[in-house]
């Protein structure tokens, strides 16, 4: 016996299923109740709701109660109960069964298109019917999918072709799950059963088709294409050192997954910001390193869409870099302190045509405020630098 309650929620909730204890007069459990006997199991799948039970032991009527929980951001927020009676006959009668996909992803405005098998090993004329949420325009908003019959040779193996033009505004975190039945027709009299099928649908939104970064000074400019779905209301950029060599298989795999190794880097809350520019959260970025980027958009109840294609910029040795900073002399008054840097070896010098100088600062803070100028060299060459006549025994 398989039965299915169909349950969805308009607001795209999770939902889940688990089997209770019927109740009696007042909602009071029922003393002594258990659950029907099998010869292999009775159980209630928590996810797609279906109720299998294979096999019945003994005919006669049975009650059963379930939940039907719903879970907003992850937090329980209510149930709704179905109690049922099934009844139990001898019958030599097979159920059909059922051929579809396995669990599958779609981008928002591509079609989702599949086949489903229907087959009664007693040969026994079948009619199939499929229902979910996905199936109705009122409740995802329009473009629902259909359920068509093939026409096929023989009537106890039917095709059912199911087609769905996904739409931006059916991207939501939670997944649609399309249930399909079949059921062989019998003589007068006789008893029809029946087989179900469900498949779970997420709908991923594509990310942004481009995005181009290039090194400005010891910072990163981002920028990139907007969402092709207004619906989303922001954009999470992610980072990593050195492109990421593998392939993300979209949709399925939306976001930057764990195993691309790249981390959030920052989130934009609108669908507008599609520029960033990194500077290592004020610190700037290293000269040397390959920087990597993927941007992702994010919808309200936190859905996430595939990445844009990865960009990575190494930023231009055209500053100098200090290396070095070594105390000399250590005198209250007389101290002095040894710098030197690696020069500039990128200089744009058609931007920044000589003559070209270098400025040495100093601060007297550990933190490094309050800066004054000490030293000026006129020539890119000369990267050393001895600071004389400082305290070097209570400074920093």
């Amino acid at each position: 016996f398989i039965h299915n309650p169909g349950a969805f929620d308009p607001e795209g909730d999770s939902l889940s299923y688990e089997l209770v204890q019927c109740s009696g007069d007042g909602g009071v459990a029922i003393p002594g109740y258990t659950f029907p006997n099998a010869t292999n199991s009775f159980s209630l799948d928590p996810v797609t709701g279906d109720l299998v039970w294979d096999s019945p032991v003994t005919p006669g009527e049975y009650n059963v109660a379930f939940h039907i929980n719903q879970y907003k951001r992850g937090s329980f927020a209510g149930y709704v109960r179905r109690d049922m009676q099934i009844l139990i006959g001898q019958c030599s009668n097979n159920p059909p069964f059922i051929e579809t996909v396995a669990d599958t992803c779609v981008l928002a405005g591509d079609t989702l298109r599949f086949d489903v098998t229907n087959i009664d090993p007693d040969h026994n004329f079948v009619e199939i019917s499929a229902y979910g949420a996905v199936f109705v325009d009122s409740l995802i908003g329009g473009d629902a999918a259909t359920y068509s019959r093939v026409t096929v040779p023989s009537n106890d193996t039917v095709f059912g072709r199911f087609e769905w033009a996904a739409q931006c505004h059916h991207v939501r975190s939670s997944p649609y799950i399309a249930q399909f039945k079949a059921r062989d027709v019998q003589p007068v009299d006789s008893i029809s059963l029946v087989a179900l099928k469900s498949t779970v649908i997420r709908v991923i939104a594509p990310g942004p088709a481009s995005v181009t970064g290039f090194a400005n000074g010891n910072t990163i400019e981002l920028n990139w294409s907007t969402s092709p779905c207004a619906e989303a209301i922001g954009y999470h950029v992610y980072r990593r050192i050195n492109m990421y060599s593998g392939t993300i298989q979209c949709p399925c795999d939306n976001g930057a997954p764990s195993y691309t190794g790249y981390q959030l880097l920052t989130t934009l809350r609108s669908i507008d910001s599609t520029e960033y520019v990194d500077n290592n959260s004020g610190q700037g970025l290293a000269i040397g390193v390959e920087y990597c980027y993927l941007i992702t958009a994010y919808f309200a109840d936190g859905s996430e869409s595939c990445a844009s294609p990865q960009t990575c910029a190494t930023l231009k040795k055209d500053l100098p870099v200090l290396t070095h900073a070594d105390v000399r002399t250590t005198d209250v008054a007389n101290g002095s302190v040894y710098v030197d840097w690696s020069k500039p070896t990128e200089l744009d010098t058609v931007q920044f045509p000589p003559p070209h100088e270098y400025r040495v600062f100093r601060s007297n803070d550990f933190f490094g405020n309050n800066f004054t100028q000490f030293a000026v060299l006129n020539t890119l060459n000369d990267t050393t630098v001895i600071d004389t006549l400082i305290n070097t025994v209570d400074g920093p």
